[in-house]
């Protein structure tokens, strides 16, 4: 048997561990008891920390979303594509296999127990590609090259340049989007760019 401690822990505390709590202590000859605490437990409603994350991703690909929740037990999720529930997704993670164009859109979570609930919500971005577009292209004061990449938020490009397309060189690796400036043609005859995804 272990011998006893002078402490008591606690824990995944529910409701039916609420009351008055002794401690007894016996030295052999004499034996004392007295009171510690009277343990309170009251019901929460739930509230979810953190709230499930905007996510952009390309088509086919495996997408979860989680929603941590915490409060009196037990508590119950279900989950909406936009605002409509989806069958059968009643637990703390949703999985979307090999998703397309058409699953892109609001998903939320309304987690509830006998006290209340709560909701939280993200985005999914769902991209048939990752080709990357260039914009706003302009020439500064210094006659440095400026553009805009925008390509699937959260992703990685890299700027290449080439002074006859036969050559590339990376300047930069970048997540989109971003601005660029090229300061190194200023004094070159020509320049070609190119942003290529680099997973």
């Amino acid at each position: 048997m272990a011998p006893p401690t002078p402490s008591f822990d606690l824990t995944n505390i529910q409701a039916q561990d609420a009351g008055t709590y002794t401690v007894t202590v016996t030295d052999g000859a004499s034996t004392s008891t007295n009171l510690v605490a009277n343990f309170t437990v009251f019901d929460i409603k739930p509230f979810i920390h953190p709230s499930p994350a905007d996510q952009a991703v390309l088509t086919g690909s495996n997408v979860t979303f989680t929603a941590f929740a915490f409060g009196t037990t037990p508590i119950f999720w279900q989950w909406q594509f936009n605002s409509t529930n989806i069958d059968g997704a009643t637990n703390a993670t949703l999985v979307l296999p090999n998703v397309t164009t058409d699953q892109a859109g609001a998903y939320s979570v309304t987690v509830t127990n006998a006290i209340g609930s709560s909701f939280g919500g993200a985005i999914l971005s769902v991209y048939p590609s990752a080709v990357p577009t260039m914009d706003s292209f302009s020439l500064s004061a210094s006659n440095q090259i400026q553009f805009t990449v925008d390509g699937v938020p959260g992703f990685d490009y890299t700027v290449q340049s080439s002074t006859d397309l036969v050559n590339w060189d990376s300047i930069m690796t970048v997540v989109s989007p971003f601005d660029f400036t090229d300061t190194n043609t200023a004094n070159l005859p020509q320049c070609y760019y190119r942003v290529i995804y680099a997973p």
